[in-house]
């Protein structure tokens, strides 16, 4: 439904067609899609987190589109728990205090035990997410996957991702496993990319 939902983009014929002129027989694009669900702990981590930002979002303006606002914190969970992990921390807290500094709704006491009950959902998460073991089945397939790729003349891969906290988190986990691995992001100066 996300795919057929994503060609409704009036650019998004307009924007493959151009990259797949451009590279001409470059590179042959060959895009597909493995859903491996979460284990038992990760899908726990994902609800409570979701479950925690959608309270705080409702909390910070009830008129909010919350469905909208939750899509790129869906997004970023189901890219890589793991990758996550360094900033669940900050980026709970950053939602406690804009709940404690958005006092035009409630009353310094309902503030207060509001902050109070969101501090202990987000200690709750923390310490699920600290838990976790490092059994990563997304990354044992990409992995997997990879070295079948390895096998092929032609067996240079790029793995892109909208969140630099995958990209980084691919990129160590993969030359820990033995592979090859240079991340480039936005930032990353032309004479880097080059090597």
């Amino acid at each position: 439904i996300a795919h057929k939902l994503e060609m409704f983009n009036s650019f998004a014929n307009l924007i493959n067609r151009t990259r797949r002129s451009d590279l001409g027989p470059f590179c042959v694009r060959k895009s597909f899609t493995v859903e491996i669900p979460f284990t038992e702990a990760q899908q726990k981590l994902h609800d409570e987190l979701v479950s925690f930002c959608e309270t705080a979002f409702r909390l910070g303006n009830e008129a909010a589109p919350i469905g909208f606002m939750m899509t790129t914190v869906r997004r970023q969970l189901a890219s890589c728990v793991f990758g996550l992990l360094p900033f669940i921390e900050d980026w709970l807290m950053k939602k406690i205090v804009a709940l404690e500094e958005n006092d035009t709704a409630y009353e310094e006491a309902e503030i207060k035990k509001l902050g109070d009950i969101m501090m202990q959902k987000a200690e709750c998460i923390t310490q699920l997410a600290r838990q976790l073991n490092s059994d990563d089945p997304k990354f044992d397939k990409l992995l997997e996957i990879l070295k079948q790729k390895q096998n092929l003349e032609n067996n240079k891969v790029m793995v892109f991702s909208s969140f630099r906290h995958t990209l980084a988190y691919l990129s160590g986990k993969g030359n820990a496993a033995g592979l090859r691995c240079k991340l480039v992001q936005g930032d990353t100066p032309d004479e880097e990319r080059l090597h």
